[in-house]
């Protein structure tokens, strides 16, 4: 036998772990044989390559042992990749959910004080690296995807009995839409297709835009232990009596009427014992929680029995309360016609001279000390008899050892943050004194008779607050407490209940109020106790929707690994090598004539005629083995019904019958319509991404579409990854296409065609397109590359759409907010005339109201009341359409109209005289008119007069003030528009002795300008700025006035001519107590050992006070300025706001701009440059490649392909080897090339078998390629 001769030594083997053949006989030319002992490559069983078959051949022209496993699958479908990727997916679920524990116990990750205190690093960890992470996890899977579907064809034709052409050769999965994947293959029952492509979607539109969403920056309370200490303790009970004074009920009042605060860590319905931490804590502390102890009252109320006598007029009523108390004598109501109809009264069970009942009496014993009576009583002039009701209360006091936490800006108690960790105890009388603030309440006054400064020693009145309530006086001050604390009418207090419910109120509110006057410095350090602080800071939270919902797909993604690998280790494949270039569909071809007569004539037709031809054969795939060749045969084992073939072959006949002629395939994707559809969509992205950077930029970040934040993340993290996963499948479509056609391309070119061989041997579809860019530089393809570059860069687009938007606190000021006045600015005359009234003469008492709130200022700290500065009262601005404030911090800033005094204070000198106090010769700077000079021009100061026997004198050092005006009665004349303050000392025996006076006087003037005020939602000012010149002359509504009759009454208001000389230092007047305050504590100016008070010393002071009392007086009394009309006056202002918004990061928006702008170039270069569309067909499938190749004489050689010069292969149309014309690839000097020219006009199909173009030659649609 001559020629070549191949013998084969064989070795099957399913255990062996080593294959070894022994030796390859070859016959040279010169007809002697040698032996060539070539050992075999060790393949371990267990590896993914290895098959129950492992040849080892020479090839006879080259020379060189060829060594080939069946079996043959990617990597990517092995257990080494699928159960990496599978742990993967768990041990990332694993750590979202370690990571989601730890956020929900501490609130967050990477706490830091505020939030632009994120550093870089953490900044790019919750920004970019879940995006990254998620990029690079899809990206593994897209490769196991793509190497999955492609293998499909060849797994099916592996199978006992093959597959028809439909489910085998024309399968097309790696160039179907992502999305239909899963259902086409499932309907197939394709499994390993259905698992990977249904794991590629959850990765492509779940996982990866969800990743970016599941961590967000949110402000959070960071917890610390620590050690709180007990700084303040009740003091000792034998100590609060005198301490349980109308202080109590002055603070009362200002809570009840004047919307003052509560006391630090007091509520209305409890107290605590006062705790903090020792030292201070890093960050703005938010709560501290902490073991103490509550402290609060409870009342236990029933009806009353009544006894009184049936007849008409006063009558006096017994009242028993079930239990041996009996009161008598006590008269519900005076009965008088045209009186007030109601009565109220409150009757404790201690007697006073300060209250006209108590229960104490030989018929109430001591067992009722803890009781008082509540009546309600109205009398109708149309009957002439009173309506009575009555009920007994009685109080009881506890505490229990409770954990509570309270903010620690206020020291309040925070809502819901009590805890309790023992039983309730009664409160011991040795712990609290019960019956001297029993007393305080039933009499209105201490039990302990002592000096005290004035506002300690009135009975507090409520007569100015309930101007329009019938109600006869005098009026307890515990039913002045009842009926401004609760919001009822007095009839609504003929209901027992409503009694019972606001008198508990009262008392709880008064009894938290008293527990805070009854602390004082702990004189031993007591046992800190464990507790926390919250600290106000920021941090990355995760979202916990988000998160369990990426580890709920991260564990159904790896079960599904695992299913696909099940399936792929169980798929039979009878490959040897990679079968996706052209080169090896030739080897293929070269084995099997009956496929090659099959494929014949088939070059010109499309997928859909190609599919319709041979899809309903059935092929199989052989292995090479029992030939004694490395290359697998792909046999027909089925023909379709012969009837049924001949319709469809008749069919084709008729709408395709010149095989010569083609019409170029325009898959939808590559059509022009799509390209620019698609440049639209990506210009339109860049657009409103650069809008919404501008908007960022112009408006201080961008409004949170929801305050929902799962509904803000889907929206600014989950979409705009979305949008990126979305464009990336289109990109790598195109990508996919272009590293198909690139073969054709190089074997349609003549000038490449040195390297055809290269086209022939190039898989780039064995990579993932984006991935495909190191071959393609490596063939100097340069725009595939660059294709590859920019899909690619759908992942960093993924990264950068994912990181783009970022929600900060900002605070936001909107310039665009409408301020109208309340008040016009003017003095009503009928506003003054109220304002007298009130003062003078509605009341039975003093108006004290706004020393109340001034003291309370003062004393404790508490806010003044809106609209309002120690300077300046502030005309009230209504806001239209406030934006939502959601922290409470914001604030507004407009202008209005700012209304204060000059006191005008100077001091008058220092006058000395004996034993009867000498004349002050006096000025008024506020004189206007002639009449003025009717003002005295001696002032006598009052009462300076040692002998004056009204009042005891004490012997030796002592001292009286003065506050009062030159007129003993009050008249709105200039002249009592100046007020004297003076203190005098002398050293008295017998009524007799030297004087000696410090003298100062105020002449206060209207001080109005126009402000800029920075003030909140609630009308307090932050910050006032004069934007205008003041002015002294005051806007009457109606003309000019010459008096200033506010200042007059406010100076009535404040004199006092009831201070008698005394050698203590007990303020006895508004004035020196507020004098007191402001000046820290100093009594100076009321001790009579001290040296005489220096008037110009003391004139800042004054001046202060009179101011703040100024302001308050206008505060309390609004009525003063005329009401202005709805909308008149009204301007544009601020509002500033602390607002979460969305901003646009700078570095994500560059990484962007960047690759949608590339985006841009390369779809209009991709559809308008690189693709040529000239193929019948895509070559997407097994059976469209085939269809190129089986028909040309490649494919009935033997031997290696040739690679240069006429040996080299070209693509277009030739003779086939059954001498029919076709079109596909051969070699270059049987080939004629196709006339691209010709081909952009379209069809080339004779002009019968379609529509002629516009303006195209029917001669040149006949021409034969």
């Amino acid at each position: 036998m001559d020629g070549h001769v191949k013998r084969f030594t064989k070795t099957f083997s399913f255990k062996t772990p080593i294959i070894k053949v022994n030796s390859i006989p070859v016959r040279r030319d010169d007809g002697n044989e040698e032996d060539e002992h070539t050992p075999l490559a060790q393949v371990p069983p267990s590896s993914s390559k290895a098959s129950s078959i492992t040849v080892v051949e020479k090839d006879v022209y080259n020379l060189e042992p060829i060594v080939h496993t069946h079996g043959w699958k990617p990597e990517t479908m092995q257990s080494p990749v699928l159960v990496s990727l599978a742990l993967a997916s768990l041990l990332i679920a694993a750590l979202l959910e370690i990571l989601a524990q730890k956020s929900a116990a501490e609130g967050a990750l990477s706490i830091v004080p505020t939030a632009d205190d994120i550093s870089g690093l953490v900044s790019f960890a919750y920004l970019y690296l879940p995006t990254i992470v998620a990029v690079l996890y899809s990206l593994a899977w897209n490769w196991v995807d793509l190497d999955v579907k492609r293998m499909q064809p060849w797994l099916e034709l592996s199978r006992e009995g093959g597959a028809t052409g439909r489910d085998s050769l024309f399968l097309d999965y790696p160039v179907d839409f992502v999305a239909f994947v899963p259902f086409k293959a499932a309907k197939r029952r394709h499994w390993a297709v259905f698992y990977s492509g249904t794991i590629v979607v959850f990765v492509f539109w779940l996982l990866t835009p969800m990743q970016g969403a599941v961590f967000g920056t949110a402000p959070v309370l960071s917890t610390h232990d620590v050690n709180m200490s007990y700084p303040l303790t009740l003091m000792d009970s034998s100590e609060q009596a005198a301490v349980l004074s109308q202080a109590v009920l002055n603070r009362g009042y200002a809570i009840t009427w004047l919307n003052q605060e509560y006391p630090a860590f007091t509520t209305p319905e409890y107290t605590l014992r006062p705790f903090s931490p020792p030292a201070a804590l890093a960050g703005d502390a938010a709560n501290w929680t902490g073991t103490t102890v509550k402290y609060w009252t409870d009342l236990h109320c029933w009806p009353a029995q009544m006894q009184a006598p049936d007849r008409e007029g006063p009558v006096e009523t017994a009242f028993t309360d079930g239990r041996g108390c009996n009161a008598t004598g006590i008269v519900p109501h005076a009965c008088i016609p045209q009186a007030p109809v109601h009565k109220m009264m409150y009757i404790g069970y201690q007697g006073s001279a300060w209250a006209d009942y108590s229960l104490r009496n030989p018929d109430c014993g001591a067992g009722a000390w803890n009781e008082f009576l509540a009546t309600w009583a109205v009398y109708r002039n149309d009957t002439e008899r009173a309506t009575v009701r009555a009920a007994f209360c009685e109080t009881s006091y506890w505490k229990q050892a409770v954990l509570a936490t309270v903010s620690a800006a206020t020291r309040r108690p925070v809502a819901g943050g009590i805890r309790p960790l023992a039983e309730p105890e009664r409160l011991r009388e040795a712990e609290f004194n019960s019956s001297a603030f029993q007393y305080l309440l039933g009499a209105g006054v201490s039990s302990v008779d002592m000096p005290r400064d004035l506002p300690f020693t009135t009975l507090l009145e409520h007569y100015s607050r309930l101007p329009n309530v019938s109600i006869e006086y005098p009026l307890s001050p515990m039913i002045g407490f009842a009926l401004g604390y609760q919001n009822y009418t007095v009839d609504q207090y003929a209901n027992l209940t409503i009694m019972a419910e606001s008198f508990t109120s009262v008392h709880r509110m008064l009894f938290s109020v008293a527990y805070s006057h009854l602390l004082v410095n702990a004189t031993t350090t007591p046992t800190a106790a464990e507790g926390q602080a919250f600290v106000a800071q920021y941090g990355i939270v995760v979202n916990r929707t988000f998160s369990a919902l990426v580890e709920g797909f991260l564990g159904l993604v790896a079960v599904m690994s695992l299913m696909l690998l099940w399936v792929c280790r169980h798929s039979a494949c009878k490959l040897t090598g990679e079968p996706s270039s052209l080169d090896a569909l030739v080897r293929l071809a070269r084995n099997s004539e009956e496929l090659r007569g099959l494929f014949s004539r088939t070059g010109h037709m499309s997928d859909d005629e190609l599919r319709l031809r041979l899809g309903g054969y059935r092929f199989r795939l052989h292995c090479g083995c029992p030939a004694g060749s490395a290359t697998p045969t792909l046999s027909v084992v089925g023909r379709p019904d012969y009837d049924d073939q001949a319709s469809k072959e008749e069919l084709i006949q008729k709408d395709f019958n010149q095989p010569g002629y083609l019409a170029p395939v325009k898959p939808f994707v590559l059509r022009s319509a799509s390209g620019a559809i698609f440049w639209v969509v990506i210009a339109t992205a860049l657009g409103v991404i650069i809008y919404m950077k501008k908007a960022d930029a112009a408006f201080g970040g961008l409004l949170r579409p929801s305050t929902n934040r799962e509904v803000n993340q889907i929206l600014t993290n989950y979409l705009p990854t979305a949008f990126s996963t979305l464009v990336e499948p289109i990109w790598v479509l195109l990508n996919r296409f272009y590293c198909m056609l690139q073969p054709f391309y190089d074997l349609l070119d003549a000038k490449r065609q040195r390297e055809t061989h290269k086209a022939m041997k190039s898989q780039y579809t064995a990579l993932p397109p984006q991935l495909a860019f190191y071959r393609a530089i490596r063939a100097r393809h340069l725009l595939l590359a660059a294709v590859c570059v920019t899909a690619l860069l759908g992942n960093v687009l993924a990264v950068g759409l994912g990181a783009l938007f970022n929600e900060l606190p900002k605070h936001v000021t909107y310039h665009d907010r409408v301020f109208s006045p309340r008040y016009q600015t003017s003095i009503a005359d009928a506003g003054i005339a109220a304002f007298v009234h009130k003062v003078e003469s509605v009341y039975p008492s003093r108006y004290y109201d706004p020393f109340y709130v001034v003291m309370a200022n003062m004393s404790y700290g508490t806010t003044l009341p809106a609209w309002s500065t120690p300077e300046f009262r502030f005309l009230p601005l209504d806001v239209e359409h406030a934006a939502d404030d959601p922290t409470g911090t914001g604030f507004f800033t407009g202008e209005t109209t700012g209304v204060g005094v000059d006191p005008g204070c100077r001091a008058v000198g220092v006058y000395k005289s004996d034993n009867t106090p000498v004349r002050i010769p006096m000025r008024y700077p506020n004189s206007r008119t002639e009449a003025d000079g009717a003002c005295a021009r001696t002032y006598l100061p009052y009462p300076v007069l040692l002998n004056d026997t009204r009042y005891s004198m004490p012997e030796g050092r002592v001292a009286v003030e003065t506050v009062d005006t030159v007129t003993e009665d009050y008249n709105s004349t200039v002249c009592d528009e100046t007020l004297i303050l003076g203190w005098s000392r002398s050293d008295v025996r017998n009524r007799t002795g030297a004087i000696q006076s410090s003298i100062l006087a105020c002449s206060p003037t209207l001080r109005m300008a126009r402000f800029r005020v920075v003030f909140d939602a609630a009308g307090h000012v932050r910050a006032a700025t004069p934007v205008s010149n003041y002015t002294s002359a005051w806007p009457y509504q109606n003309g000019t006035r010459a008096t200033q009759p506010l200042v007059s009454v406010l100076n009535y208001s404040i004199r006092n001519r009831q201070s008698p000389w005394h050698n203590d230092t007990v303020a006895r007047d508004w004035m020196n107590y507020l004098l007191v305050l402001q000046r820290g504590g100093d009594r100076s100016t009321l001790e009579a050992t001290a040296p005489l008070p220096d008037a110009a010393t003391l004139l800042p002071y004054v001046e202060a006070v009179y101011k703040l009392v100024f302001v308050a007086f206008l505060s309390l009394t609004p009525e003063v300025f005329a009401v202005a009309a709805p909308g008149a006056g009204a301007e544009t202002g601020l509002q500033t706001v602390e607002e979460t918004r969305i901003f646009v990061s700078t570095s994500a928006f560059v990484v962007c701009m960047a690759i949608l702008g590339i985006y841009l170039v390369m779809a209009m270069v991709y559809y308008c440059v690189a693709v040529r569309l000239f193929l019948p067909r895509m070559p997407s499938t097994v059976g469209s490649m085939l269809s190129y190749i089986a028909p040309s004489s490649i494919a009935t050689e033997e031997g290696p392909l040739r690679r240069a010069g006429r040996d080299a292969l070209r693509f277009g149309r030739y003779t086939g080897h059954d001498g029919r014309a076709q079109i596909g690839i051969n070699y270059a000097d049987k080939t004629v090339p196709l006339d691209l020219k010709k081909l952009g006009h379209g069809d080339t199909r004779p002009s019968k078998l379609r529509w002629p173009r516009l303006g195209t030659s029917r001669k040149r649609l006949s021409t034969w390629l």
